[in-house]
C-alpha cells in the first residue's frame, strides 16, 4: 500500500510539473524581442510573430528630396513612401527621380533593412512603345532622412542612356 502511494505521489507531482510549462521555452524571438507568456514583443524596429521583420513605418512618408547626376523636372520635387502589403519589408517609392511613365505614376520598390534600402533591378513604365525605366540602386536611413544611389537606364530619341543618381531624402 505503501509503494501504491509513492507511485501515486510520484505520477501527481509529474502530471502537476508538466501543466506548469513555461509558454516561452519553444518560442525563440528574434531581434532583441522578449518572450512574455509565450507571445514575442518585439523592439519597435521590428515586427511579426517572431519579430522577424524590419518594421517599415520608420520609412513611410512623403519626402522633400534633392538630386545629383539625374533628370529632375522641378526643384520642389517629393517622393512618396508607402508600404506594399503583400511583401513584408518593401516600401514603393512614387516618383523616386522624377521620371515620368506614359499613362501613369512611376513607384520603384525597395527592400528595407533596419538601417538601409536596396533597389532591384527592376523595369517600369514599359509598355508597347517605350521600353520603360530599369532602376537599381542602395541607400541609407539617418533619423528622418534617406540617402539613395541609384541608376536608371532608358533609352530616349533611339539612344540609350544611362543616370547615375544620389538622392538626398528629408521626411516633411
Amino acid at each position: 500500500m505503501k509503494l501504491l502511494k509513492t507511485i501515486s505521489l510520484i505520477l501527481f507531482v509529474i502530471l502537476t510539473a508538466s501543466c506548469g510549462k513555461d509558454p516561452c521555452k519553444e518560442v525563440i524571438c528574434q531581434n532583441a524581442g522578449s518572450c512574455i507568456e509565450g507571445v514575442c514583443e518585439c523592439p519597435p524596429e521590428f515586427e511579426g510573430e517572431f519579430c522577424q521583420y524590419v518594421n517599415v513605418g520608420e520609412y513611410l512618408g512623403t519626402y522633400q528630396v534633392s538630386y545629383e547626376g539625374c533628370f529632375q523636372a522641378s526643384p520642389e520635387h517629393s517622393v512618396a513612401v508607402a508600404e506594399v502589403f503583400e511583401e513584408k519589408e518593401t516600401i514603393s517609392l512614387t516618383g523616386l527621380g522624377d521620371y515620368a511613365c506614359p499613362g501613369g505614376e512611376l513607384a520603384v520598390e525597395g527592400k528595407v533593412g533596419l538601417n538601409s534600402i536596396l533597389l532591384p533591378a527592376q523595369t517600369l513604365c514599359a509598355d508597347g512603345n517605350f521600353a520603360g525605366y530599369t532602376y537599381m540602386g542602395q541607400g541609407s536611413r539617418k533619423g528622418d532622412s534617406l540617402l539613395l544611389t541609384f541608376s536608371v537606364s532608358y533609352e530616349a530619341d533611339g539612344v540609350a542612356r544611362q543616370d547615375n543618381c544620389t538622392a538626398t531624402m528629408v521626411k516633411e
